[in-house]
């Protein structure tokens, strides 16, 4: 199976534009999903998940710990940020247990819009000698213009 590439935002549904105020006839097209996903293991340090378009909006990240992260020493954390701000996007989560972790540890107010030049996505891995742990961290988000604005404006 190959891989197909778009550029720029894509929009999907059955009614392009409104003509009536019935059940098809009026607009209902929306903008695409997306998601990037790194596997991380227990060395401390960066991993980056991907580049995400200028403007797009972070809908949501998953940290899933599938193996619980120990060390000789002290906890293993992890950050998620923009490759300048290591918690841009996730402020410091202890891995030390398996499962998906909750959002309580998300900085959702710089989700909505990322900023006007892609971004990257950048797991930091803090703490203790790693002796064991892994995790899929998946960055789920909606592309917009490079301004935020949804194309076109709704």
């Amino acid at each position: 199976m190959g891989f197909s590439t778009w550029l720029g935002p894509i929009r999907t549904g059955t009614v392009k534009d409104t003509t009536g105020t019935t059940a098809g006839s009026v607009a209902n097209c929306g903008v695409v999903v997306l998601s990037q996903t790194a596997q991380i293991g227990y060395a401390a340090g960066t991993t980056t998940v991907g580049w995400i378009p200028a403007g797009s909006q972070i809908d949501f990240i998953n940290v899933d710990v599938t193996t619980a992260y120990t060390t000789s020493s002290g906890n293993v954390a992890l950050t998620i940020g923009n490759g300048s701000t290591a918690n841009q996007f996730w402020t410091s989560t202890n891995l030390g247990s398996a499962g998906r972790l909750a959002t309580t540890n998300a900085a959702l107010g710089n989700w909505y819009n990322i900023g006007t030049t892609d971004v990257p996505v950048v797991i930091t891995l803090t703490g203790g000698n790693g002796t064991a742990g892994a995790a899929n961290v998946t960055i789920v988000y909606t592309q917009k213009n490079s301004d935020g604005t949804s194309a076109p404006t709704p």
